[in-house]
């Protein structure tokens, strides 16, 4: 299990036991009354949590225990290797919501019996999940069973019923396990806790950020993941994940996204057929389009190509507009509402920030323009103070939520089976 959006539970009935005078209990009816307790916790869980780590759940690394197979151990004395690990007690809760508890009095050690790569890195995932008691056999005159768990070592990344509890680089030649120098930036063969997820309230949603930018371009996208990570400190409500050089001939990558992002750069040297193919079919979903430009002298490129895309107006009326307000409708070049999202939610500005120079910023339904350097300051590419950098941020958070309101709002009410 991963950073990710975590699904909700599906919307399937709730069905409980149909109690009644003189009926007889027995273990099947036992079970049914119990299996609907565990699944209204379980919607209850998913609907406001995210699974992961609650407490404890350490791994640090070990001599090979006496207990162990003499086996295993003479082979690792032989090739002079380090494979083993020890687990903390701890308590994880998975994506359903079932309790992973391991116990001091359970063997907590553990062998990392994947072999290294011929050549290059292989990437070793420690995970645990759970293992519920009525799918093992256990003693049939047993007043009690526990609820257990599972240790798994793997190379592919966790699947949704899994919790990792670390990861290790492997390299040829070996498997050396080691203790990291720097718990922050381990190197290979050590220990990397550094993607474990801690169990805590879910967020309210989850957004997408697709950047159009050229792979030359890798400013851009760094850019957009420094947007996304602020929302954990200013608007943790909101989660959510870059999609980098996303392709405004591809029709699914973009619908994939609820915000599209773009220099104008990028955006008049595009084909022009192709990509208002593209944005008409993407708008209609409900999505954003945001176009930053730093450069005046595209200012009449971008206004002709937004003005295309516009359906319900022509290209005379739109690109004609004399556009002076800070805040500004794309069509009319009217000052937008003071209570429009864009300047109040979550964050209130009163007037675009300054960034350099003077910033405007031009709407409409389905494409914000932006006349100045924003993304840079949402990074620690630019020269921007701090104090720019959080008002970028903000004013990113913004755009993010304004589009994410769209596109859900246009979901609900388009939506199939």
């Amino acid at each position: 299990m991963t950073h990710s959006s975590f699904p909700y539970p599906s919307p399937n009935p709730l069905e409980r036991l149909h109690v009644h005078d003189g009926l007889m209990m027995n273990a099947e009816r036992w079970q049914i009354a119990h299996r609907y307790h565990r699944h209204r916790q379980n919607v209850h869980y998913q609907a406001l949590y995210q699974p992961g780590i609650v407490c404890g759940l350490g791994v640090k690394v070990i001599s090979p225990p006496a207990t162990s197979s003499f086996r295993y151990r003479a082979a690792d004395q032989q090739q002079g290797e380090s494979r083993w690990l020890e687990i903390q007690p701890g308590i994880a809760i998975d994506i359903e919501g079932n309790p992973i508890i391991v116990d001091a009095k359970t063997d907590r050690t553990y062998r990392i019996a994947i072999d290294p790569p011929s050549s290059g890195n292989r990437t070793v995932y420690l995970v645990v999940s759970y293992v519920d008691p009525d799918a093992l056999n256990h003693q049939p005159h047993k007043l009690t069973v526990a609820e257990l768990f599972r240790l798994d070592q793997k190379t592919q990344p966790p699947n949704e019923r899994e919790v990792e509890l670390c990861r290790i680089e492997l390299t040829a030649g070996g498997v050396f396990l080691k203790m990291p120098q720097d718990v922050l930036a381990p190197d290979v063969n050590e220990i990397n806790l550094l993607h474990r997820v801690q169990a805590q309230a879910r967020a309210q949603t989850y957004v997408r950020l697709g950047a159009i930018a050229p792979r030359s371009d890798l400013n851009a996208g760094e850019n957009c993941d420094y947007l996304i990570r602020s929302l954990a400190a200013l608007y943790p409500v909101f989660q959510g994940e870059v999609a980098r050089s996303v392709s405004l001939t591809d029709r699914q990558q973009c619908n994939a996204c609820d915000l599209l992002f773009t220099s104008a750069e990028t955006l008049i040297n595009l084909n022009r057929a192709e990509i208002i193919k593209t944005l008409r079919h993407y708008f209609n979903t409900g999505g954003l389009l945001l176009v930053e430009s730093a450069n005046s002298d595209l200012d009449e490129p971008v206004r002709e190509l937004l003005s295309a895309l516009r359906s319900q107006q022509s290209p005379q009326q739109a690109s004609s507009s004399g556009v002076s307000f800070p805040w500004s409708d794309l069509a009319t070049g009217a000052a937008l509402p003071p209570q429009h999202p864009l300047r109040t939610e979550p964050f209130v500005f009163t007037v675009p920030p300054t960034l350099g120079d003077s910033t405007q910023i031009f709407v409409d339904e389905s494409v914000v323009w932006v006349r100045g350097k924003l993304s840079e300051a949402w990074g620690i590419h630019g020269t921007s103070p701090r104090s720019e950098i959080r008002t970028a941020q903000e004013l990113g958070i913004n755009v993010l939520r304004f589009a994410w309101q769209r596109r859900h709002l246009t979901a609900l009410m388009r939506w199939t089976d």
